[in-house]
């Protein structure tokens, strides 16, 4: 059985490594923030004054995003929702919520191009690892298409065996999901591996009996998180 090993930490068990996708592969940091602001651009047009309401559910607020907020690490489906709920309060019914806040949404993909760059060293460390025998993921809180658009963009298909959004049975970070990922791959949850940048990846993988190394690079806005078994800067030291 393979051993990964990540500077001092030593996983003697490991099989397989699940990583997130935004802000921990894809530096899509500036794309998040014109992507929230396209999407309140939208819902704006559909009911004036709502984006002023919106925005700080949203976790944006004079221009930036707070990397803790809904934007930052909650599903589609979870923002859809808190715009939804926004509207009705403005007086729409509920299932008409639901509607104008799908097709905000989808406005606002067309008008935000969702390709982002890959942070460094990511494809040398997917090439350790593939070397190294582990099996490899993605879990991310976007939708699977957006996960297989992405893996196609960087052509980084070889490297992949599952790549799973929140946008089917389950979503992040309900740990279902993880064990859904895990199934797929053929591996326990406790033999792999949770990369990520956000609260929901470790808390999702800890519920597991994963361990999670939190991926904080120093070029995005710093988080808090807490419960991770270590903490990276970059991947250099995973292989």
């Amino acid at each position: 059985m393979p051993t990964l090993h990540c500077g001092s930490l030593v996983f003697p068990d490991c099989q397989a490594v699940i990583f997130d996708k935004d802000g921990t592969l894809e530096n899509s940091w500036d794309y998040l923030v014109r992507l929230t602001e396209a999407r309140l651009d939208a819902l704006e047009r559909r009911s004036p004054g709502v984006s002023q309401r919106l925005a700080p559910a949203l976790g944006y607020r004079d221009g930036e995003l707070d990397p803790a907020g809904l934007m930052a690490v909650g599903s589609r489906r979870d923002c859809q929702i808190a715009s939804a709920v926004v509207l009705a309060q403005a007086g729409w019914g509920w299932f008409e919520c639901l509607s104008f806040a799908q097709a905000s949404f989808e406005e606002a993909d067309r008008q935000v191009s969702a390709v982002s760059s890959l942070f460094p060293g990511v494809r040398d460390c997917l090439e350790r690892l593939r070397q190294g025998g582990f099996k490899l993921g993605i879990l991310s809180a976007a939708r699977t298409a957006v996960v297989e658009k992405f893996v196609e963009t960087h052509q980084l298909a070889p490297y992949f065996q599952v790549l799973m959004g929140s946008d089917l049975t389950y979503a992040k970070p309900d740990p279902a999901l993880y064990r859904q990922v895990c199934d797929l791959l053929g591996v326990k949850p406790e033999r792999t591996l949770m990369i990520g940048d956000a609260q929901g990846d470790i808390a999702m993988a800890r519920q597991c009996g994963a361990p999670a190394l939190a991926l904080c690079w120093p070029e995005l806005p710093p988080r808090t998180l807490t419960g991770m078994t270590g903490v990276i800067a970059s991947l250099e030291p995973l292989g």
